[in-house]
């Protein structure tokens, strides 16, 4: 399904991935099993149902996954502390999770392939559009902010690869932000709501596209930063006509909303990677409302 390139002994590498509760990770995890991976190692604050556990072994001490792996071969990085609606506000979650773990895991493995998975909140609010992975940073919030230092530790490694992902979405994801409350309500009340005129523009991805994006920088050997962004931005007010065309629900306007609209072009580092999404936001959703 993922069709990402391998190496002949990639099979046989020990592979770490971190948040292991999270969307992504589970998604991630799911395709290096199926693409034939057996030693996928596992990092999170949680132990994970047994089920979950084939494969590989599951750690909730970094200091236990060190003392029985000297040696990691790939790293996906993909814990973070992502407080919904609490962004602009200081926690101490932000340090111990975004930048502390960080720290410590490029300390620890130092020859491994470091994936980390970082967040379009770097940039804060664009000076212009479209954003690339040069757009200077414009007064990012506290997630951003704590992002920008992980990334900093990041690229002190010799060999990594930064993803500045959009909007992750897809099946099974928890309904905390727009689309999936979206969705929800289509399903439920049968009455989307919208903040403000729905004209401002976003940019989703696909869980699927973005898990490939993340095997095919794992498997490259390219020190590069790069967007995770699906292939277009879409107003809240399509993408509720869309939900709203396969549900029949009606769609009612409340507010005012302020935020900007994002649009991004990854189209030079995608084409280094030799990678393009193929999932449409359209059949995401369709993949949701089942």
């Amino acid at each position: 399904m993922y069709n990402s390139p391998l190496h002949d002994n990639a099979l046989k590498e020990t592979v770490l991935i971190t948040g292991a509760g999270g969307f992504l990770a589970r998604n991630l995890r799911a395709a290096l099993i199926e693409a034939g991976y057996t030693n996928i190692l596992t990092l999170g604050r949680k132990p994970l149902e047994s089920t979950e556990t084939d494969y590989g072994l599951h750690f909730t001490d970094i200091k236990l996954l060190k003392a029985g792996f000297e040696q990691i071969d790939i790293i996906f990085h993909l814990a973070s502390f992502v407080p919904y609606g609490r962004f602009h506000l200081p926690d101490p979650e932000f340090y111990l999770s975004n930048i502390l773990l960080t720290g410590e895991l490029v300390s620890l493995y130092p020859e491994a392939r470091f994936v980390f998975a970082s967040s379009v909140s770097v940039f804060g609010q664009p000076l212009y559009l479209p954003i690339s992975i040069s757009h200077p940073f414009n007064n990012p919030d506290y997630y951003g902010l704590s992002k920008i230092a992980g990334e900093v530790i990041v690229r002190n490694h010799r060999n990594y690869a930064v993803i500045r992902f959009s909007s992750i979405v897809g099946k099974g994801m928890r309904p905390v932000s727009m689309l999936p409350k979206m969705v929800q309500q289509a399903k439920g009340n049968g009455i989307i709501n919208i903040w403000g005129s729905g004209e401002r523009r976003q940019n989703y991805i696909d869980v699927q596209d973005a898990v490939r994006l993340c095997m095919r920088c794992g498997t490259s050997a390219m020190c590069i930063a790069t967007l995770g962004v699906g292939a277009r931005a879409y107003s809240n007010l399509a993408v509720a006509e869309y939900i709203a065309s396969l549900t029949g629900a009606d769609i009612e306007f409340s507010g005012v909303d302020h935020s900007p609209s994002f649009e991004y072009d990854a189209e030079k580092e995608y084409e280094l990677l030799g990678y393009s999404p193929e999932i449409t936001l359209e059949q995401t959703i369709t993949s949701m409302l089942v």
